[in-house]
């Protein structure tokens, strides 16, 4: 059984406001709450909500839509000028309608490569609402 969350950042005032939530979605009247154990219904940004995508990173935490991770990957013209080729490169997860999956796709909204063929080799590294930087890095072909 897939379990259905999303997450929201609050703008609650019952909770410090920008918050993540985590939980059930309700849409009512223009507005969004996420359903929250022991806290009720908290209204929250629309811009913000992400659907738990039924994965996990190789470290174990759950991966949202709106997520950046990172994959450690191999530059060639890197190894060459200074002896390590290894460096991280980031991507934004993001529903892709046509192909009805979730995907990993880099700034420009090209397509990487789809989240379950490779959640064992990324890791959670920030999600586009806080952390939009990561996606400015040059983003490399992943193999």
């Amino acid at each position: 059984m897939r379990d259905i969350k999303f997450r929201g950042k609050s703008i609650d005032k019952s909770i410090r406001t920008g918050d993540w939530l985590y939980g059930g979605i309700i849409f009512n009247d223009d507005r969004y709450w996420i359903d929250v154990p022991y806290y009720g219904s908290i209204r929250v940004d629309k811009d913000t909500i992400g659907q738990y995508i039924g994965l996990h990173d190789k470290n174990g935490k759950e991966i949202y839509e709106g997520d950046i991770v990172k994959k450690l990957i191999w530059n060639e013209l890197k190894f060459e000028a200074e002896g390590d080729g290894q460096e991280y490169s980031y991507a934004k997860v993001q529903y892709i309608e046509e192909l009805a999956s979730f995907h990993l796709v880099n700034k420009d909204n090209k397509i990487l490569w789809e989240v379950g063929e490779d959640k064992y080799n990324i890791e959670v590294a920030g999600n586009i609402y806080e952390n939009k930087n990561l996606l400015e890095e040059d983003i490399k072909e992943w193999r």
